[in-house]
């Protein structure tokens, strides 16, 4: 995961595009954009690079580490929690990263929601 403040050029969320031509989920919030790190980011040379905050996890299937992460959301604690396609499982982290928890969900996550009662929403493929 990297945490990044967002180019602040304007408040309209952007999708990332990423050198496989992926599309990656972003969450973002209080002016921070949160994504995960699968490929080089390529970026728009018109908007300013988005400034380097914070990074955590690597890839495997232990507590903290990432497999296919396809969802990112941010709670209203400004907790944030990570859906994986591989491992099949929802992780919960702060927002400096520290793990605080994980649930399992049916194979093949697709996407990640949380509403602002915390409820966590899991789409799958």
């Amino acid at each position: 995961m990297r945490m990044m403040t967002s180019n602040g050029l304007d408040s309209i969320p952007h999708t990332l595009r990423w050198s496989r031509r992926q599309v990656l989920n972003s969450a973002l919030a209080g002016g921070l954009a949160l994504v995960a790190r699968t490929s080089r980011l390529i970026g728009d040379e018109t908007l300013p690079p988005p400034k380097f905050l914070l990074e955590w996890g690597s890839h495997g299937k232990e507590e903290g580490e990432f497999d296919a992460c396809v969802g990112i959301a941010i709670g209203p604690n400004e907790e944030i929690y990570t859906a994986e396609f591989r491992n099949q499982r929802v992780q919960r982290f702060t927002s400096e990263g520290n793990f605080l928890g994980t649930f399992p969900v049916q194979p093949h996550a697709g996407g990640l929601a949380v509403d602002v009662e915390g409820n966590v929403f899991v789409a799958h493929w």
